[in-house]
């Protein structure tokens, strides 16, 4: 929840918001914890250049290959009730690696694959 907000609060100066807008309607921003009647996604995003959507989910910790069934659950929802004609990708994002979800995730082209980092440093600014 908190990297979550942060990833939001921050989203341009990210290399997802390099590639990806966060979606607003009527003036209030819906990308994050996105409804739908199947769960909430994370974050639902399109693609800068082509409009495509982007669902993305966040992990805590590891990641286990079933969030594939719920990222692949959430993009045919999207591609049903939002897509029209644009495509739908994935984005797992996890704080630690799982061996048995990257073998999962090669046999699938539309989903991808980050962990993330959190660093964490202070300045002294007087002694």
């Amino acid at each position: 929840e908190h990297f979550e907000a942060f990833l939001i609060g921050n989203w341009e100066q990210t290399d997802l918001g390099k590639k990806y807008d966060l979606i607003e309607e009527d003036g209030e921003l819906v990308s994050q914890q996105y409804e739908t009647d199947i769960g909430t996604i994370d974050i639902l995003a399109t693609d800068k250049k082509t409009g495509d959507y982007v669902v993305i989910e966040l992990k805590r910790g590891q990641a286990s290959d079933k969030t594939i069934g719920q990222v692949l659950r959430y993009m045919g929802w999207v591609e049903e009730h939002k897509a029209k004609n644009k495509t739908v990708k994935g984005i797992i994002i996890a704080l630690q690696d799982d061996e048995k979800l990257k073998y999962a995730l090669k046999r699938i082209k539309d989903v991808e694959y980050y962990l993330y980092q959190i660093h964490f440093s202070l300045k002294q600014v007087i002694s």
